[in-house]
């Protein structure tokens, strides 16, 4: 898989065909650090883990800082 570039440029053009409501951005960036970090769960399973949590955008930061730290702290390939 090719680099992804970090430039603001490119990733703008990268996402210009996702419009996403806030809340929206929010679950998918959630779903995908799940992902990243391991978590082999479908979005309902990740959705079911998560019904607990009354996600507003200050619990959806929380649990994206969370799951990047998991993800720093993943062993090297």
């Amino acid at each position: 898989m090719p680099a992804i570039s970090c430039d603001k440029n490119d990733l703008a053009k990268a996402a210009a065909c996702y419009c996403f409501t806030k809340d929206i951005e929010g679950a998918v960036i959630v779903y995908l650090l799940a992902k990243i970090a391991g978590d082999t769960s479908t979005p309902a399973e990740l959705a079911a883990k998560a019904r607990c949590y009354c996600f507003d955008s200050k619990t959806t930061e929380q649990v994206q800082t969370m799951l990047l730290c998991a993800i720093a702290n993943l062993p090297a390939p």
